[in-house]
């Protein structure tokens, strides 16, 4: 089997939440009949493990954080 992940575990991404910036790690996938992933939510600063997510709904909400993200 094969399957394409968007990100790789540990891949920093950022969304926005009630008006403020929030960074968050890929953590792990789950592989089923639709692929979710966890994300550890704010992991710089109160770090804690998010419900799956679908890929779809991580690809509207979230974008990579690239080497010019500040945390």
């Amino acid at each position: 089997m094969y399957v394409s992940l968007p990100y790789v575990i540990g891949t920093i991404l950022k969304t926005i939440e009630s008006d403020k910036v929030q960074y968050d790690k890929v953590h792990h996938y789950i592989v089923r009949e639709k692929i979710q992933v966890v994300l550890e939510l704010c992991y710089d600063t109160s770090p804690r493990l998010s419900v799956p997510i679908d890929i779809e709904r991580l690809e509207e909400k979230w974008t990579v954080c690239d080497s010019n993200c500040e945390t």
